[in-house]
C-alpha cells in the first residue's frame, strides 16, 4: 500500500487488562458487542461518515485483529514492537497520514456525527480538536475543563481521582489532528496523547479546541461498561452467541453468551460467559458473574454474586464457589482516599493481599517493598500474605516488623524502597476495622497512576520470576525504629531549654517525648492537659496531633504546620496537598517562603514532597515546632499570636454518586480558576470542595472565626444537595 494517505486511525493495541479474563483470549476491541465486535463496529461508524480507508495500530493478539475485513473501509495495519503509547503509535504512522487525521479507539462504541466535526475542524483552521461527552463517572478517563467563550479547553487531568476532578466532561480518545501536530511528537519514545502531547500544546500555547458531541458514547473498559452497552443494543434482551447450545429447560435472563457456550439445566442472571465455556446441569450462576474463555463448571456448580473465573479453569460437581480468581469489581477501584479499607473476612482477607502483593510486585524491577503492621495478629497474617505475593512475584521483600504509620511513611525513603505497605487491624466488628495504607518514597499515599498499575496487575496471570529473593530482616542499628530516630533528631536539630509535655497512650507520643529529650527539651508524658501547665503536644494515634498552650488555648494542625514551617532549618520551597488553607499559603509567601501544590497524580511537586515531611508526620511536625520555639525564644502561647486568625472545618457531605460528576462540573464553572481545586467564596470566607472515592464530596471550610467556618459548611451542604 506504498503512497496510500489514511484520513483516520482506528487504536487498538491495548491489552485491556481490566476485563481480564475475557481479554485474556482476544482483544479488547475484538470483544462482541451484541455479537459484533467494537472494532467492527467502529469501522462501521467510519463507513458511515464516508471514511473509506483507515491505518489500525495493533500490539496485543493482532493476528485477530488482523483476520477482520470490511466491506466498506480498506484496512491497513501496523504493528507495534513495543508500546509506544498512544501518540508515539499514531507518530509512527506520519508519513502514510493525511494532512488533517481522525484517531479513534477501536474498543469505544459511539453514533458521533464524525463527517460534520470533522469537515468543522478544516473550516474553522483548527489544529487539534478533541471530542468530549458528558459522564457521570469522570474519574475513568480524561477530564476536561472547557472555555465556553472560546471553546478551547483550558485545563485537563488525565484518569483523576475524585479528589482532583472538576469537570463532567471528559476526553472520549476521538481527536483530529493536523499532520504538523503529529509531527512534533517525539520519535521511538513512549509517548501518550493524555499525559504528554496535550499538556505540551498547552504549554505552547496552541489551541486544543473541544467539542461536545452529540449522541451516545461508551468505553467498554470495565465490565459495567461492557454489559451496559451490551444490553443497550440488545433491547435488554439475552444475547445468544454463534454456535451455542443451550437446554431448552436452562433459564437464562439478562446475560451474554460468547461463541460456543453449552449451558445445561442451569439458572444463569446477569452475566458473562466467554467463549467455549461449559456449564453443567443444576449450576446457578447469578447476576454480576465473569466467566472466562475455556472454563468447565461442573453439575450443581453455586456461585456467589460477582465471581470472577479465570479462563480455562475447572469447577468440580457440587462446588461453592465464594471467591473470586480475580479481584473483585464490585466497585471501580480498590484504592480509597487514604489507601484499602474494610471489613476483615468479607472484604479484605488473606486472597485479597495476596493479589494485593502481586500488583505491588509491578511497581520495580525488582520491585523493593517493605512491610510493616500495627501489631496486631489479624494484621500480622494480612502483612503475611502480601509478603508472601511480593516474594513469588519476584520482589524484594524488607519486613520492618510492627510499627506505626509514620514509620511507614519512613521507610521508603530511608531504605530506597518502592513502596510500604503497613497494615493495621482496628479490632471489633466496624465495616472498617482493616486498613491498607502504602506509602511510596515521597511519604506520601500512591499516586493515581501507581494504583492503577497496581489494580491492573492484580486482575492478571503475572509471568513466572526469574528469581526469588529471601526477605531481608533488619538488625540492630539497621531496624526501621533506630533509622527513624536518627532522622528525626537529625532533622529537628538541638532543643535547649524548651519545655513540653507528650500525651497519647500511642507510638507516636514515646517518640515525640524520647527523642525531644534527646535533644536537650524537658519532656514529660501526661494523661490528660490538666495534669501540667506547660505546652501539650497530643497525639491520636493515626497520624494526627494538636496542641495546648499553657493557658488552654488548643492549636489546629494548620497552625502548628506553619509554625514548623518557619523553623529556620527548612528550605525555602514547601511541597503540600491542594487541599492547603489559603490563610496559610498567603502567610507562608508573605514570611517569604514559596508553596508548591500537588495532587493525586505525579508531577515534579510530589516526587519533592519528602523535604515537607513534616506536614506527614506528626512526630516531626512537633519537634519542628519545638525547633521554631527554641531558635525564636518564644512560648507556644507567644508563637500563636503571631499567627493569623483564621479557622478551617471539614465534613464529608455524601450526595447521589450518579449526580458527583455534574455537581463537580458546574461548581469548577462557578470557581474559574480551578488552579487549586474547585474554591468559591463568599463574604465569610471560603470553601474548598473535593470529590471522594469513598462517595460524595470532602469540604474544607476556612473563615477568620469557628463560627464563620461553620456556617460555611452549612452553606456548602445547602448548595451541593440542593444544586440541580
Amino acid at each position: 500500500m506504498s503512497g496510500q494517505k489514511y484520513g483516520a486511525v482506528v487504536m487498538a493495541g491495548g491489552f485491556g487488562s481490566r476485563l481480564a479474563p475475557l481479554t485474556n483470549t482476544r482483544p479488547k476491541p475484538m470483544l462482541p458487542i451484541n455479537n459484533r465486535s467494537a472494532f467492527e463496529r467502529i469501522l462501521d461508524l467510519l463507513a458511515d461518515n464516508g471514511f473509506e480507508s483507515a491505518a489500525v495500530t495493533t500490539m496485543y493478539l493482532p493476528e485477530q485483529l488482523e483476520s477482520v475485513k470490511h466491506d466498506r473501509v480498506r484496512l491497513a495495519f501496523f504493528r507495534e514492537d513495543e508500546p509506544r503509547g498512544s501518540a508515539g503509535a499514531v507518530r509512527a504512522l506520519s508519513d502514510c497520514l493525511s494532512d488533517t487525521v481522525l484517531i479513534i479507539s477501536g474498543d469505544a462504541v459511539c453514533d458521533f456525527a464524525l463527517k460534520e466535526l470533522y469537515e468543522r475542524h478544516i473550516s474553522e483552521n483548527r489544529q487539534v480538536t478533541m471530542l468530549l461527552t458528558k459522564t457521570k463517572n469522570p474519574k475513568e478517563f480524561g477530564t476536561v475543563l472547557l472555555d465556553g467563550k472560546t471553546g478551547r479547553i483550558a485545563r485537563f487531568l488525565e484518569k483523576p481521582s475524585w479528589a482532583d476532578t472538576l469537570s463532567n466532561l471528559i476526553n472520549t480518545g476521538i481527536y483530529i489532528l493536523n499532520r504538523d501536530i503529529i509531527n512534533q511528537i517525539p520519535e521511538g519514545v513512549f509517548f501518550d496523547f493524555g499525559r504528554d502531547l496535550f499538556p505540551q500544546l498547552l504549554k505552547k500555547n496552541i489551541p486544543i479546541h473541544g467539542e461536545v458531541a452529540q449522541g451516545y458514547w461508551c468505553d467498554i473498559g470495565t465490565f459495567g461498561d461492557f454489559y451496559a452497552c451490551s444490553m443497550r443494543l440488545s433491547g435488554g434482551q439475552n444475547i445468544i452467541g454463534a454456535g451455542c447450545s443451550v437446554d431448552p429447560n436452562a433459564k437464562i435472563a439478562g446475560s451474554i453468551l460468547f461463541e460456543n457456550v453449552k449451558v445445561g439445566d442451569s439458572e444463569i442472571t446477569d452475566s458473562i460467559i466467554a467463549e467455549n465455556v461449559v456449564i453443567g446441569s443444576g449450576c446457578v450462576i447469578p447476576e454480576g458473574c465473569v466467566i472466562g474463555a475455556g472454563t468447565v463448571i461442573g453439575d450443581r456448580a453455586v456461585l456467589s454474586p460477582g465471581i470472577r473465573i479465570a479462563d480455562r479453569a475447572r469447577i468440580s460437581k457440587g462446588a461453592k464457589v465464594m471467591g473470586n480468581i480475580f479481584m473483585s469489581s464490585a466497585s471501580s477501584h480498590l484504592f480509597g482516599d487514604e489507601g484499602i479499607s474494610g471489613k476483615y473476612g468479607s472484604e479484605i482477607d488473606g486472597e485479597l493481599c495476596f493479589k494485593l502483593g502481586h500488583g505491588l510486585s509491578t511497581l520495580g524491577k525488582p520491585a523493593r517493598v517493605g512491610i510493616m503492621y500495627n501489631g496486631e495478629k489479624i494484621a500480622k497474617l494480612l502483612a503475611d500474605s502480601i509478603k508472601i505475593a511480593v516474594v513469588s512475584c519476584g520482589g524484594q521483600v524488607i519486613d520492618l516488623e510492627d510499627g506505626f504509620v509514620e514509620l511507614a511513611s519512613f521507610a521508603p525513603q530511608a531504605y530506597r524502597l518502592d513502596c510500604c505497605a503497613y497494615v493495621s487491624y482496628l479490632g471489633g466488628d466496624s465495616e472498617k476495622n482493616v486498613h491498607i495504607r502504602i506509602f511510596e518514597k515521597n511519604g506520601l499515599f500512591l499516586s493515581r497512576e501507581k494504583q492503577r498499575k497496581i489494580e491492573n496487575a492484580m486482575r492478571e496471570k503475572l509471568p513466572a520470576p526469574a528469581e526469588i529473593y529471601e526477605p531481608q530482616l533488619l538488625e540492630h542499628t539497621e531496624r526501621v525504629k533506630f533509622r527513624y530516630c536518627h532522622y528525626l533528631q537529625n532533622t529537628a536539630g538541638r532543643l535547649d531549654g524548651i519545655q513540653a509535655a507528650a500525651m497519647g497512650k500511642n507510638e507516636q507520643a514515646n517518640f515525640f517525648f524520647s527523642n525531644a529529650r534527646e535533644l536537650g527539651a524537658e519532656t514529660v508524658m501526661i494523661e490528660d492537659d490538666s495534669d501540667v501547665s506547660g505546652d501539650v503536644f497530643a497525639f491520636d494515634g493515626d497520624g494526627g496531633v494538636s496542641a495546648v498552650t499553657a493557658d488552654g488555648t488548643t492549636l489546629s494542625f494548620w497552625q502548628l504546620f506553619t509554625l514548623a514551617a518557619l523553623c529556620g532549618k527548612n528550605k525555602k520551597k514547601l511541597y503540600l496537598p491542594q487541599s492547603t488553607p489559603e490563610a496559610v499559603e498567603g502567610y507562608l509567601k508573605q514570611s517569604g517562603l514559596q508553596p508548591c501544590f500537588y495532587n493525586h497524580s505525579e508531577s515534579e511537586e510530589r516526587k519533592n514532597a519528602f523535604s515537607t515531611h513534616f506536614y506527614n508526620d506528626s512526630v516531626l511536625l512537633a519537634l519542628m515546632v519545638c525547633r521554631y520555639l527554641c531558635e525564636n525564644n518564644l512560648t507556644l502561647k507567644e508563637a500563636v499570636s503571631k499567627l493569623p486568625r483564621f479557622y478551617v472545618r471539614s465534613i464529608d457531605i455524601e450526595v447521589d454518586e450518579d449526580e458527583k460528576a455534574d455537581l463537580i462540573g458546574s461548581l469548577a464553572e462557578e470557581c474559574g480558576d480551578c488552579s487549586r481545586g474547585v474554591r468559591l467564596r463568599n463574604e465569610k470566607g471560603s470553601i474548598a470542595v473535593f470529590p471522594r472515592e469513598e462517595g460524595g464530596f470532602r469540604v474544607f471550610a476556612e473563615a477568620a472565626s469557628s463560627e464563620f467556618a461553620e456556617e460555611l459548611c452549612v452553606f456548602a451542604e445547602k448548595k451541593l444537595k440542593n444544586r440541580k
